[in-house]
């Protein structure tokens, strides 16, 4: 069976060491024990504890820099940490970080690109300034007949405003003559619709628009912090929301903390808490009441080397540690048993409700073998309220296997009758002797007083 308390084990050559410890408040450091492992002597101790844990990128002096900022989504503000030349896209908005000059903007793609796959030939064109505009690819002819930047029903080409839901209309023609076209969302690549918005036309043909839409973040020839946004923005302080000022697109601007930058659609909305020149994984408490918890645990030998690692409390998990010359295993988690006897089970039963899946009752069926004790596979029904007692310990009926072919039992150890009567008759004793010394010592203290006399 496996211990109820979570234990330190340490594992040397095969020789496995363990001792138990109780772990409450975060951060507190534990209990120390020297083990003797592997023929050798190892101090063992818990010197942080987190009952639920978590890796978090916090300041530190060496790894890569990085940005600290609040995201403000549907769901409220949300931390984020943009790390050098990585790119995420929070919201749908793409935000990418270069600790180094800002990348240049991709030329002539301001209203996004158009990519066609035909025939085994891939071309694409930049959205232009003025419409229409024509390209051909494999016979096929294109025309860019009308653009939206944020796509209203019968609205006609508008390059006016936010970039909330970009929209093309491209007119196609193919080598035998027949003709149609596609209405394209940049933002809604998977949707896609004909003429009216009937079915679409050709729809075989793959034909995509894309538009890049998000913040570039980097530095100027100074090293001042700048960004250029995909959008137009405006920046306004956290106080006065009046106060806005507003910041095209596609034109860099500084990126400065304690401002909120958003753009008018709604799509972005971010705020810089900081920059940070390098950052790294650190342990840290999680509110995340499902994280697991975990222990910094130290382990010192004999010479005086000292090794320090982070263990998760989990049965199956380890850390493999070297001391000296030695390797060392450290696991947190719950030890086997050895029981002087043992169980096998031949039958599991779950009965649940009529019509439902849910459990009325369940119980085992097993065989109890104790060879010191002459029981040779004597049967024995464990289920609610009756459990298997054999040698002061008790099993009960617990759980099961998901797959139901299992069954799991709770142990608990009774010492017997012994100790409890003991402990009965310590207080019987005890409210006698209360009983006797207003009976006893009175007539002492009168005696006293006669002698005195």
């Amino acid at each position: 069976m496996y211990s109820r308390e979570p234990h330190v084990q340490l594992e040397v050559d095969g020789d496995l060491q363990s001792f138990p410890v109780r772990l409450y408040r975060p951060g507190d450091p534990g209990p120390g024990r020297t083990l003797t492992a592997g023929g050798r002597d190892y101090r063992v101790s818990v010197e942080e504890y987190w009952p639920h844990f978590a890796q978090r990128l916090q300041a530190a002096d060496t790894g890569p820099a990085a940005l600290r900022l609040v995201v403000i989504g549907e769901s409220g503000p949300e931390e984020l940490f943009l790390l050098d030349g990585e790119a995420r896209s929070p919201g749908g908005v793409r935000m990418r970080y270069v600790e180094g000059p800002l990348p240049a903007a991709a030329d002539g793609a301001r209203w996004g690109t158009v990519r066609v796959h035909v025939d085994g030939e891939t071309t694409r064109c930049d959205v232009p300034d003025t419409l229409p505009a024509t390209f051909a690819s494999a016979g096929w002819t294109f025309t860019i007949t009308e653009f939206q930047s944020d796509f209203k029903v019968g609205g006609g080409t508008s390059y006016e405003g936010d970039l909330g839901n970009p929209m093309i209309r491209v007119a196609i023609a193919a080598p035998d003559g027949r003709e149609g076209e596609k209405i394209l969302f940049a933002y809604h690549p998977d949707f896609s619709m004909g003429h009216g918005g009937a079915e679409e036309d050709f729809p075989a043909l793959d034909v995509l628009y894309q538009l890049d839409r998000g913040l570039t973040i980097g530095r100027d020839a100074g090293g001042t912090l700048v960004a250029r946004s995909t959008q137009p923005l405006a920046s306004m302080g956290m106080d006065d929301v009046s106060a806005a000022v507003d910041l095209p697109a596609g034109r860099p601007f500084p990126l400065e903390t304690a401002l909120v930058y958003r753009s008018e659609g709604g799509g972005l909305a971010f705020m810089l808490n900081e920059a940070l020149p390098h950052v790294q994984l650190q342990p840290a408490l999680s509110q995340d009441e499902r994280a697991p918890s975990a222990a910094r645990i130290s382990v010192v030998d004999a010479s005086g080397a000292r090794v320090e690692t982070i263990v998760v409390k989990d049965d199956e998990r380890e850390e493999t540690v070297r001391i000296g010359d030695t390797e060392a295993i450290l696991r947190l988690g719950s030890v086997v048993i050895d029981l002087p006897y043992s169980i096998h089970l031949d039958d599991f039963l779950l009965l649940n409700y009529p019509g439902s899946r849910n459990p009325a009752s369940y119980e085992s069926h097993v065989r109890l073998y104790d060879a010191d004790r002459g029981i040779d596979g004597r049967p024995v029904r464990i289920y609610m309220n009756h459990p298997l007692s054999h040698r002061g310990y008790k099993h009960f009926q617990s759980s099961y296997d998901p797959d139901e072919l299992g069954t799991v039992l709770s142990v608990n150890y009774d010492p017997g009758k012994v100790p409890t009567y003991l402990g009965y008759t310590l207080l019987a004793l005890g409210f006698l002797m209360i009983l006797a010394r207003d009976l006893i010592w009175p007539v002492r203290k009168d005696e006293r007083e006669r002698s005195a006399a």
